[in-house]
Parts: structure tokens; sequence; C-alpha cells
């Protein structure tokens, strides 16, 4: 009897209940963000233009996943300085992971670059995944193993504000693909597991990080949206028990939440009046840390100064990983340094065969077929691009050629 009278509640709620949106740790009522803490007391932070405060009874309607952690209530008055002595990278890359800190919590964000961790052994790359998830979106499994495929990628997005994958060893080209499609608000459809017709979707984004010794970022698509931080390595004299160091974490990681928090407010106060003089590829993002730096602490510009260069950094060492981009770079440098380069894909293949572009590049990692090369040079462009150097595909007459110029 008591099934049926679940059942019964069940559909009177479904057909004659009021339909609420639902949201996961953050959210964005229209004038606010807000930030579930995830506690038995089911409150909330609102955040406005004027500042923050805790909701014992929020408005908006928050869902929880089984391994989702609270977060404790923050405090006022801190500084994001006190979370610098844990942060071990240069000043450049604590703004960068500062400022994936601060979209992470930002509810109004539809997209949210990958923070990418590298650094050699002892760096404490997957301690400091942890410490950073922990300020966001705290769980039960803090550190995520690479999805066998895009469905468990997605499945995990559903349960998860932030999904940080530990210690990669590489980054699957499919596992790319789908990081930059969940970083920009895209969409996965299926069809349910176990059912002839019944769909299995998700549609938003979602924070990612990342972490692992060697490079992760190297497709210039997923370059494209990453923060690519390099973590110092940890002196011997200068480590901690891990009882010391977490104590320590967790007696300031209240003050630096409400810091976090600060600038959020900065961000609803100021974004909508916020101009950037240039757009990069994630311009939203870029946008939001303009309008949040004065609730940091931090001078105008400051952000984006560490942003370009880091961007620039991480171009360059692409474009060194890409054997395609360095022998195109390599064919119009020496053969066509003020002119330009047309034909078809197999020409193209003969040329930088001819030129000597395997053994610089290591011929084994050069496309052995024209159809090959053609996807290789699409993906090049916007390296090329950095380097003054445009492609184009072009068909005309019944052929494709491939015009290569300098800007």
């Amino acid at each position: 009897m008591l099934a049926d009278a679940l059942r019964v509640l069940q559909v009177r709620a479904i057909e004659e209940g009021p339909c609420h949106r639902t949201f996961l740790r953050t959210a964005w009522d229209g004038q606010a963000c807000w930030l579930d803490l995830c506690d038995d007391a089911w409150r909330a932070v609102r955040i406005t233009g004027n500042g923050w405060e805790v909701i014992a009874r929020p408005s908006v309607k928050f869902l929880r996943g089984e391994t989702m952690h609270a977060l404790p209530e923050p405090e006022a008055g801190h500084l994001i300085e006190e979370l610098r002595s844990f942060i071990n990278a240069d000043d450049g890359d604590f703004r960068l992971i500062v400022a994936w800190l601060v979209a992470a919590l930002w509810g109004r964000g539809s997209a949210f670059p990958v923070l990418a961790l590298g650094g050699e052994q002892g760096s404490g790359k997957s301690t400091m995944a942890r410490l950073l998830r922990g300020l966001v979106d705290p769980s039960a499994v803090s550190g995520l193993a690479q999805p066998k495929d895009e469905r468990d990628l997605f499945t995990m997005a559903i349960s998860s504000h932030v999904l940080s994958f530990d210690n990669l060893s590489k980054v699957e080209n499919w596992f790319s693909d789908s990081v930059c499609r969940l970083s920009t608000s895209s969409g996965f459809l299926t069809r349910k597991l176990h059912s002839d017709a019944e769909p299995f979707w998700f549609a938003g984004s979602r924070p990612v990080l990342v972490n692992g010794i060697p490079s992760l970022t190297g497709r210039a698509d997923m370059a494209d949206r990453s923060l690519t931080v390099r973590l110092l390595r940890i002196d011997e004299t200068a480590r901690q028990s891990e009882d010391d160091f977490w104590a320590a974490w967790e007696a300031v990681r209240p003050g630096i939440i409400g810091a976090l928090l600060d600038a959020v407010a900065a961000a609803v106060r100021r974004y909508d009046s916020t101009k950037l003089e240039r757009a990069p590829r994630m311009a939203d993002f870029a946008r939001l840390m303009a309008a949040a730096e004065p609730g940091l602490g931090w001078t105008a510009g400051e952000f984006i100064t560490a942003y370009e260069a880091n961007r620039r950094e991480t171009a360059e060492a692409v474009f060194e990983g890409d054997p395609v981009a360095v022998a195109i770079e390599r064919l119009m440098r020496e053969e066509h340094p003020t002119g330009k380069w047309e034909g078809t894909a197999t020409a193209l293949l003969a040329a930088l065969t001819r030129l000597g572009a395997e053994d610089a590049t290591g011929g084994k990692f050069l496309p052995l077929k024209p159809n090959t090369l053609g996807d290789a040079v699409a993906r090049a462009a916007p390296l090329l691009r950095a380097k003054g150097i445009a492609v184009e595909k072009r068909r005309a007459a019944g052929s494709r050629t491939i015009l290569i110029t300098w800007l």
C-alpha cells in the first residue's frame, strides 16, 4: 500500500504540481548567482552585485548527486592571497588558477575553460587538483580516470558540476573533442541502454580539470580552450605530512571561498557594462575576469596579460608538437618567403617530402596519404595563422586545392 500511495503522489506532483528549473551546484536566476553548499540544511549562497549571503531557504532548486560533498560555510573579510602559499606555480599561472575557480563559481556561465595541470613527478598535481575542486565542487571521488567512451563522459557530467581527471598519461582524440564540446556548452544524445527508443541525453557545459606529466593540450582545438599551468616541483625540505597539510588547508578554506565569492559579486555588478578591446577565443570567460578583477584586488588588465601570455606559450608548444604545421612553416620560409604555394594535397605531400620535412619532424608522424594530410592541414591552420601563414582550401573546376599564403 505504501508503494501505491507513493506512485499516486508522484503522478499528482508531475501532473498538478508547479514546474521548476533545476540546477547543479551553481545557478543564475536572472539577478543573482547561487552556490549550493550541499549541506543537510539545504542552504545556498546568494551572490549579487552588493555582496553575498547564506540563505536558509533558497528560491532556486538544486539537484544533488550521490558523490557530492558539502562546502564549508564561507567566511567574509579574506583575501585571495591566502590561497597563494598553497599554489606551487609562478604568479601568472596563479592568476589563471584563480580565474578558473571564479569561472567555475559563475552560475551565469555557459562556457568554461579547461584547466590543464602539468609538472614533473613530485609537483603535487593530484593534490592540487583535489584542493582546487574542494573550493568549488567537493566530491567523494575527487579524481576520475579517463572514461572509456563519450557516453561515460557525459554520464559523469550529469551528476557532477566539476569533472576532474587525474594522472592522465595521454589524451585520446575522441576525449579531447568531447572535452571541447563539454567546455563550450554542447550536447550528447544517444539511445538509453536496454531500450529501443527512449533517449539518454545531456546538454550544457561543465568546468573540466585534467592533470598529468605529459602535455595534455597537444591538439589545437583543446589548447585554444585551455589554461595550461605548469606546477613547480616541491622541494623535499618544503614537504609537509598529509595530516599537517590538509589541517592547514581546512583552516583557510572557508575564507578563500569567501574571497572567491567577492570576485563573483564584483562580476555580477560589472559584467554587463564590461567591454573588451579585443575578444580572444573564450571571450565570455575573458569578459568575466575583466569584470571580476576589482573583487580580487587586481589592477585592470592584470588577468588578460597573464591569459594572453599563457595562450602564446601554449600555442608555441602545440605548434612544435604538430609535424604538419612545422613542415608547412618550413616550406614557406625556405621556398616561398614572400610568395604563396597552391596545389593539391598530393602535391603538398610531395613538396614536404622533397624538402625533407620527414627527417626534420620525425617521418613517422607525417601523414602518408594525401587525404589524411588534408585533414591534418585543417587542424594545423590555427597554429599556422599564429605564425603569419594562412591556409585556405579551394574547390574549382572539379579539383580541390590548398592555398598557403603569408598574411
